[in-house]
């Protein structure tokens, strides 16, 4: 917002509340004239075009002009707030909002225009206001009773929130939504059995649906009630004793249990489920990965469930970028690169992954490979300086000196930004120089 503008809507605000303090000492306010308020109709229209185009210190501008005309136009202050919180000054809307709504306290966009700048300066107290009267004022209405629990969390008032969610509750009946939010609360207030109490009446009224099951025996598991955690589980083994949720679920049970074989058991066939979240058994094997280091039972159970998140996910490139992590870590060179090729062949977006690819070629001194994976990951991030690092090397190891030189002086530039590689990249070109015994260039490039 430009210097001009924000002096003028200063300006704006100081003559409203003048011209308001004014008018309050009169008996009878003097309301515009026929002449008036087509005068002002034919401004508001100007400038909510103008504020359509971009064009904001003439919309300010024209909406100061009906104001002038108009002290009491509650639209051209609204209209001012909204200038402001576009330009991103959250905290200088406010007083043209609440003018706005001063002015027309029956207007439920104002109030809840209000109460959301309100919210953006944490006054959340002055916000939970407006929202309690629209709540009152339309019962009816279920968002306002979102809203109004959203005000009491941020409040942490938590029972008033219990409260307006249970009056949701009474609108629209029993859903997730609501019951889980409901759960957390309980949780928050320590109010284990209300917590499992929400969850029992979610999943009678969906009996249907295992996730709920699934969260109920979380809660017991999270609170080391084990046994009753089973008893869930079981509930979730009649109903679908396929589910790779609940195998998951029952691996960390056995976990705690302390039964490690029986856990793995059932982190396997989670695992070969194709139906259970890729995202979900990365972050197992993330923690394998760090647990591994030194374990070869752990280890070999990280192979284990390697092969089978390739095999239940043969089209995704994150399954064997995983393998190919692993594999290169434990100086698996050459298994490493044939994952990392299937990753690349899956999806060639992640540059990381590349580098990674041509890296092994270095390891294995496979410099055909090395120049041809270098030279499609170049065509692909043209502007990574390591990969013309990378192409140059492999071109000089198979003395193709020109080729090296070539690509070399092409990628310096984008080494510039980190010196090490600088050095490393015009070390290379100067003794690819030197094998084509252009001795000047060669020590120009040093």
């Amino acid at each position: 917002m430009s210097r001009a503008l924000h002096i003028l809507l200063i300006f704006v605000l100081a003559l409203s509340v003048g011209m308001a303090n004014a008018q309050k000492r009169k008996k009878k306010e003097k309301e515009p004239s026929y002449e008036e308020n087509r005068k002002i109709t034919e401004l508001f229209f100007d400038a909510s075009k103008q504020k359509m185009l971009g064009n904001y210190e003439e919309a300010a501008t024209l909406y100061h002009d009906c104001i002038k005309i108009d002290p009491n136009n509650a639209a051209s202050y609204y209209e001012l707030a909204n200038l402001l919180t576009t330009n991103q000054r959250i905290a200088e809307a406010l007083p043209f909002a609440l003018r706005a709504l001063e002015l027309d306290p029956s207007n439920e966009w104002y109030s809840l225009f209000t109460a959301e700048i309100q919210l953006g300066v944490n006054d959340f107290q002055s916000a939970l206001k407006i929202y309690e009267r629209l709540t009152r004022d339309h019962p009816t209405k279920v968002e306002y009773q979102y809203e109004l629990a959203t005000t009491y969390l941020y409040l942490n008032q938590l029972e008033d929130a219990v409260k307006a969610y249970n009056r949701i509750e009474e609108s629209i009946g029993i859903n997730e939504e609501i019951s889980v939010q409901k759960e957390k609360i309980y949780l928050q207030m320590d109010r284990l059995e209300d917590a499992v109490k929400e969850l029992e009446r979610l999943i009678d009224n969906f009996p249907g649906e295992q996730r709920y099951l699934g969260m109920l025996a979380e809660v017991y598991t999270a609170n080391d009630m084990l046994d009753k955690a089973f008893v869930v589980y079981e509930r979730m083994a009649k109903n679908r004793p396929e589910d790779p949720i609940l195998h998951l679920n029952l691996a960390e049970y056995h976990r705690k249990k302390g039964d490690y074989e029986a856990s793995f058991k059932e982190l396997k066939m989670a695992f070969a489920s194709p139906g259970l979240n890729i995202d979900s058994k990365i972050q197992v094997m993330m923690s394998y990965y760090n647990l591994t280091t030194g374990d070869d039972k752990l280890l070999g159970q990280a192979y284990e469930l390697l092969d089978l998140l390739t095999t239940a996910h043969p089209t995704d490139a994150k399954a064997f970028a995983m393998k190919a992590d692993f594999l290169l870590r434990d100086g698996k060179i050459s298994e490493s690169r044939e994952a990392f090729y299937e990753t690349v062949k899956l999806d060639s977006s992640r540059f990381m992954v590349w580098s990674q690819l041509i890296n092994t070629s270095y390891e294995l001194r496979d410099w055909e490979a090395m120049k041809a994976d270098s030279k499609k990951a170049l065509e692909l991030f043209p502007n990574q300086g390591v990969l013309y690092l990378l192409n140059g090397i492999a071109y000089n190891s198979l003395k193709e000196y020109k080729e090296a030189v070539s690509i070399l002086s092409e990628g310096e530039v984008f080494t510039r930004m980190d010196s090490y590689m600088n050095v490393q990249l015009l070390s290379v070109l100067a003794d690819a120089h030197n094998n084509l015994k252009q001795f000047k260039e060669s020590d120009e490039a040093f």
